[in-house]
């Protein structure tokens, strides 16, 4: 078992221990959380996310106002915004506006 595990981890080390069993549990094995969580331990690994304070700004940003305070938007088309998306292909990233 801890050689699938290990496989596993290699293609998806975002996989935490929830994940990692429930994975286990669809191919076959009678595993629990606290048993993962000991061969993670045992085998060192940890899942791969992001950390704590990721939405605090940096003092050297530039920091720009909000510029719809102070308005009323009273009818259509008097404001407008735009959303980036970015979209992942095998060979890269897409935008999409």
């Amino acid at each position: 078992m801890k050689q699938v595990i290990l496989d596993t981890y290699r293609k998806c080390p975002y996989y935490g221990v929830r994940r990692m069993k429930e994975h286990l549990l669809r191919q076959g094995y009678t595993v629990g959380r606290k048993i993962v969580n000991r061969m993670y331990k045992e085998l060192r690994l940890k899942a791969i996310f992001p950390g704590p304070r990721t939405s605090i700004a940096r003092k050297e940003h530039k920091k720009y106002p909000y510029l719809l305070n102070n308005i009323t938007i009273s009818h259509p088309n008097h404001v407008w915004c735009s959303d980036i998306t970015y979209i992942k292909l095998p060979g890269g990233h897409v935008y999409w506006w």
